[in-house]
């Protein structure tokens, strides 16, 4: 009888471990974000692939608003832009056609080490009547 209890007592702490290590109960869950460098030291600027022109807002023709709309983005290690912020607009509708046409472009991925990685960029978004 005490042989079976010991066995037992083993079985229930074997099963309890188990579904406490897949309950994830005791362990930190940690999901890190990607990192992304700045250009320099080692790091090497994306290139464009492709560059969609920016197009210009009804108001902002009428008014001949002409200018340079600043980004700042994130170019991912697929090439691919993220979080476009406007650092410096023009308004009347010309800073949502920057971040709209930035949406679009495409890079060859900055490489650190040869490896592709992310990286902050500025980019200026030009408006010209001709």
């Amino acid at each position: 009888m005490m042989r079976s209890r010991l066995i037992r007592t083993g079985l229930s702490a074997a099963v309890l471990g188990v579904v406490l290590s897949c309950a994830g109960w005791g362990q930190e869950t940690k999901t890190e974000a990607p990192q992304v460098y700045r250009i320099g030291r080692g790091v090497t600027a994306p290139r464009f692939l492709h560059r969609a022109d920016p197009q210009y807002s009804p108001e902002a023709r009428k008014k001949k608003i002409q200018g340079i709309v600043l980004l700042s983005l994130i170019v991912n290690k697929d090439g691919r832009t993220e979080e476009i912020k406007v650092i410096r607009g023009l308004g009347h509708g010309l800073d949502e056609k920057a971040v709209e046409c930035a949406r679009q472009w495409e890079f060859a991925p900055a490489e650190k080490d040869g490896v592709p990685v992310a990286v902050f960029v500025n980019v200026e978004v030009n408006f010209h009547l001709y």
